[in-house]
């Protein structure tokens, strides 16, 4: 346990009271276990609620956190780890956005489990985001159970008789929500992949589904707001009811440079960039597309990031990754990277931030930048080399010349209405 509490510190991502560490404890030692690998985390989620004296969620969240350091420092993390088991834990594969799990043990065909697995480990490793991973899941998982349904035992009997029928019911549990061509669209890659991929040569080459198939799109509303909506909300006596400045000037780039609210709240503190002639641009990282950006803005809008970069330093003078830090978190100056170790090299300058308070920033020559500080187990002077970081710039579809002076109306509108 002190090594669980440890990992959390370390995290810094949730606050974590004595009172709730010590709720776990007490719960740990009146179990009669040894280790907490001695259950399975399902085990341990139904023995410590959802009823009883022991049943706070943080609580419980707390005990599989644990469970998941230790299963992760006992036998390590990574693809040969969790490849095998039926539920894989994305954060032990590198991905930490979102903390999902992928179950595929809902899926009661050992067969179509197998494929599953295979199709979206291929998958993850192209690049998948979670949330796709998770919508391609849930597909597969819908139709499985169809067959048990039915009674289909085998891959090979899954023909275009079968794909109706199953259309049939979609449209029955699903018509007329958005999911209901991504339920189809997703199961239609699947069977592709195998047949790309030659997994199962037994699928039938009726198997398919074709364009009369997937349900007509329906008609959207209009994504821009009304212009009555957006001149209250740009209106000064409004946007002066924010007690946080903060929380103003996420709204003011919100309207004004058109950025989704993930992107907006994990500005770098250096967002601002200048061109040949001194104009200003926000730079972002654009994470739907995977990709920075550039969007320009005007004197206004620069005055309130320069002020927000300032109060930011002033409170944390050694520097802090972001523009928006989390004030009511437990995220400091002080926290380590998970996962790394002393001697590791770093990938870039967010890291270089966020090290150990032990380490400092320098430059000892032009274009090499070093963390240097005291090695923990010898007081030996280190250097821990950063890698310098190749910045893809795109100027996110904005018809904007190298030479802009400013901010235009044209370009305001856009990012406003998002066309």
């Amino acid at each position: 346990m002190q090594y669980v509490i440890q990992r959390r510190r370390d995290d810094a991502q949730i606050r974590t009271t004595p009172t709730l560490v010590q709720t776990v404890v007490h719960f740990s030692a009146r179990s009669g276990a040894t280790s907490l690998l001695d259950h399975t985390e399902e085990i341990w989620r139904d023995r410590f609620g959802p009823r009883g004296p022991n049943s706070g969620t943080s609580a419980r969240a707390l005990l599989l956190f644990g469970h998941r350091q230790i299963e992760q420092l006992a036998y390590g993390r990574g693809w040969d780890v969790e490849y095998p088991r039926d539920v894989w834990r994305l954060h032990n594969l590198g991905i930490t956005e979102f903390h999902r799990h992928l179950r595929f043990d809902r899926i009661p065909q050992p067969w179509l489990r197998g494929l599953a697995k295979r199709w979206l480990r291929w998958r993850l490793g192209g690049g998948l985001s979670e949330n796709a991973a998770g919508q391609s899941l849930a597909a597969v998982v819908r139709f499985a159970v169809f067959l048990a349904a039915v009674g289909v035992d085998s891959l090979a009997q899954v023909d275009r008789s079968i794909l109706e029928r199953y259309l049939a019911e979609v449209h029955t549990a699903l018509g007329g929500k958005s999911s209901h061509g991504t339920a189809i669209g997703y199961l239609g890659a699947f069977f592709q992949a195998i047949r790309q991929h030659r997994w199962d040569t037994s699928l039938p080459a009726s198997a398919v589904f074709f364009t009369e198939d997937y349900p007509a799109p329906p008609q959207l509303l209009p994504r821009a707001l009304a212009e009555h909506v957006m001149a209250q909300v740009e209106h000064p006596d409004n946007l002066a009811r924010w007690h946080d400045p903060a929380n103003r000037l996420v709204t003011l780039i919100l309207m004004r440079a058109g950025l989704r609210i993930g992107d907006a709240l994990t500005l770098p503190v250096d967002c601002i960039v200048r061109d040949t002639d001194g104009a200003p641009y926000l730079r972002y990282l654009n994470h739907k597309m995977k990709r920075e950006a550039l969007v320009p803005i005007d004197e206004e809008l620069e005055a309130e990031i320069t002020r927000q970069q300032r109060r930011v330093t002033d409170r944390w003078p050694d520097a802090t990754p972001v523009l928006f830090p989390k004030t009511k978190a437990t995220l400091t100056k002080e926290k380590p990277a998970p996962g790394q170790l002393p001697y590791q090299e770093t990938t870039d300058d967010s890291y270089a931030q966020k090290a150990a308070p032990t380490f400092r920033l320098e430059e000892p020559r032009p274009g090499a930048r070093v963390l240097r500080g005291q090695c923990p187990s010898c007081d030996a002077t280190i250097d821990i080399p950063v890698m310098p970081q190749r910045r893809r710039i795109d100027l996110a579809r904005t018809e904007v010349s190298a030479g802009a002076a400013g901010w235009s109306r044209r370009c305001q509108a856009r990012a406003r209405y998002g066309s």
